[in-house]
């Protein structure tokens, strides 16, 4: 009993992941997060899973010897590993069912295999191949002008622009690592230049590891935070508190006078 206390008390404590079993829910919004998860999903279930939503349903064939005309092989003479892979066509389809909106459902009501509701889903969300090469320009586009604000954190910052990035990635642009830290270490304020400076000096741009950077950079703007002087509503605070006392001590000092 004492045991199983213990281990509820944990798991309070210790707050719960998305399932691994079960298909990652898609409710319309966040195509690309969940394009990626539903992919990776889907190839974690079978290996041959994914080529049945990329290529289409697995369908067992034979080739005549003297002909070689391939021919549709007939359900009896399937073997196991044939009823297998048909097998994956149903659930691949269950999977991506299972997986959407009551919604987003409606949208695939007419498709019969799961390469038709991933296509669908892909064309509706992504748009043609047109729409595709136009949200492309427009994410280049951000990727060129982003800038980190004063006011955001590197890590405010880093999430945006890692957003940013894995949709352009979803839509075939990808940039590379050493891409990616050169447009960081142009984004940042110029408040940052010396740090920039000394990390393109002391560094190798074309070795050092995305995330070495961004520690890097959070360490220094720890040293940045320090340095910052009073925010304007703590003087203002400051000079009001001060200006209190001074009219407290001018009073106490009319009343002695008074009193003497």
């Amino acid at each position: 009993m004492l045991e199983e206390k213990i281990q509820k008390e944990a798991m309070s404590y210790i707050p719960e992941g998305l399932s691994c079993t079960r298909p990652p829910l898609f409710n319309g919004k966040n195509y690309y997060f969940w394009k990626g998860k539903m992919e990776l999903f889907l190839k974690s279930q079978d290996i041959n899973m994914w080529k049945v939503v990329t290529e289409g349903n697995f369908v067992p064939q034979t080739t005549d010897a003297v002909t070689a005309i391939v021919t549709i092989k007939p359900e009896a003479s399937w073997t196991d590993d044939e009823k297998k892979r048909v097998l994956l066509n149903s659930k691949a389809q269950l999977f991506l069912q299972c997986a959407l909106t009551m919604e987003e459902s409606e949208r695939i009501f007419e498709c019969n295999t799961a390469k038709n509701i991933w296509d669908t889903l892909k064309i509706h969300h992504e748009g043609t191949s047109h729409v595709k090469e136009t949200r492309i320009d427009i994410g280049v586009r951000k990727f060129e002008i982003f800038e980190m604000n004063e006011e955001e954190n590197i890590d405010e910052m880093y999430s945006i622009f890692t957003s940013m990035v894995n949709e352009l990635r979803s839509l075939g642009k990808i940039y590379s690592p050493h891409d990616r830290i050169r447009k960081i270490l142009r984004c940042l304020p110029s408040s940052w230049r010396p740090m920039v400076t000394t990390i393109t000096q002391a560094k190798d741009l074309n070795t050092l590891a995305l995330e070495d950077l961004i520690g890097t950079l959070r360490a220094h703007e720890v040293l940045l935070q320090e340095d910052k002087p009073i925010r304007k509503g703590k003087m203002i605070a400051l000079k009001a508190s001060q200006a209190t006392q001074d009219n407290l001590d001018e009073i106490s000092s009319q009343i002695e006078e008074k009193e003497t």
